[in-house]
């Protein structure tokens, strides 16, 4: 956010083949940064396929491809997320050995081309990746890179709105207090959130704006379509928005590709930030 009237939005598109061109014209619509792929999902699986790790082409994009202030202030690097049926491809052992390796290939790029932030989607079993980043941490200049640990707000799960939040294994905010454990409780891990077209409880929310939230990712899929055909949240998803809005998180719209589109979702997004700004303009004059 660059002020109190202002709101800097993101996108997270899953192509981005040229990293120069898509960052110009996310701009040209609004958007302030993109989250993109650091490798893309064909590449790994070219590289868990390897005897060895030495890669056969470009790992990604050249680090000569931005000027330094728009890699630190306009691209968020997202660690692509290893499907766990890949390892009938390649074997367990190599997977997990593969997948290390990888991860720590994608996190070295973004620290060398200086990214603000790095998202990285949890995995079933996320023990290795705490590891791993426990090492970076360790090593890390602090204050160069921001971990994002994308997380669904809530774990989706049918229950009437008199249930108790669940406590299971399942749930996403136990998942995500196991793994800062791993991590102890690091200042430079926080939670980004994905806000799915099930409306999370009360009791699930209040829990998530106690944590640090950087972000909040939201699919186009989520929105619906006004009488004019334009894209707005239900009423229940735009009030989560606005309380995540007023602790200074960040919204992420998703989508596949880019579309000039995507300029209505931002205008929408700027449209309930402006309100939230003159709610509390009239709460605190």
């Amino acid at each position: 956010m660059t002020g109190p009237t202002s709101l800097v939005l993101g996108v997270k598109l899953r192509n981005v083949p040229d990293i120069n061109s898509t960052l110009e014209s996310i701009r040209s619509i609004g958007f302030g940064f993109v989250c993109a792929n650091i490798v893309s999902q064909q590449k790994v699986l070219e590289q868990l396929q390897q005897s060895s790790s030495s890669p056969t082409g470009p790992f990604t994009w050249s680090d000569l491809s931005l000027s330094a202030n728009d890699w630190r202030r306009g691209v968020v690097g997202v660690i692509t997320n290893f499907c766990e049926t890949l390892k009938s491809s390649v074997g367990k052992e190599s997977f997990v050995r593969r997948t290390s390796e990888l991860v720590d290939e994608q996190i070295s790029y973004c620290q060398h081309v200086c990214l603000s932030a790095i998202v990285i989607e949890l995995p079933e079993d996320f023990v290795n990746l705490a590891n791993i980043l426990n090492s970076k941490l360790n090593n890390l200049l602090k204050g160069s890179n921001a971990y994002w640990i994308k997380i669904p707000m809530a774990s989706g799960l049918n229950r009437s709105s008199d249930d108790e939040t669940d406590t299971g294994t399942d749930d996403p905010w136990n998942i995500w207090n196991s793994f800062r454990t791993l991590c102890e409780f690091d200042r430079f891990i926080f939670p980004a959130l994905e806000l799915h077209a099930d409306v999370p409880s009360k009791e699930e929310v209040n829990r998530w704006l106690g944590e640090p939230v950087k972000s909040i990712f939201i699919s186009t899929n989520v929105f619906l379509t006004n009488q004019e055909g334009f894209p707005v949240l239900s009423k229940a998803h735009q009030k989560i928005v606005k309380q995540f809005l007023k602790l200074k998180a960040q919204v992420v719209i998703e989508a596949e590709n880019f579309d000039t589109n995507l300029k209505f979702y931002n205008q929408y997004i700027q449209y309930l930030w402006s309100r939230k700004v003159n709610e509390l303009k009239k709460e605190f004059p």
